[in-house]
C-alpha cells in the first residue's frame, strides 16, 4: 500500500503540474519562470491539502485512554 500510494500520489502531482504549466504557457507574455512557478505552486498546494487531510484522518485514529 505504501508503494502504491506514493506512486499514485506522485502521478497525480505530476499531472497537476503539467496541466498548470500548459495553462500558464498559453498566457500572453508568460516567461519560462512564471510557467514553472505556477506549476510548482499548484502541485505543492495540492500536496499540502493531501497532507492536511492525512493528518486529520490520523488524528481520528487515537487509542482510547486505558
Amino acid at each position: 500500500m505504501q508503494q502504491t500510494g506514493s506512486t499514485l500520489g506522485l502521478a497525480i502531482l505530476v499531472t497537476i503540474f503539467g496541466a498548470a504549466t500548459r495553462h500558464a504557457a498559453t498566457d500572453a507574455g508568460a516567461t519560462a519562470e512564471h510557467v514553472l512557478v505556477t506549476g510548482m505552486t499548484d502541485a505543492f498546494a495540492c500536496a499540502m491539502v493531501v497532507a492536511v487531510g492525512t493528518l486529520a484522518v490520523a488524528l481520528t485514529f487515537r487509542r482510547p485512554a486505558a
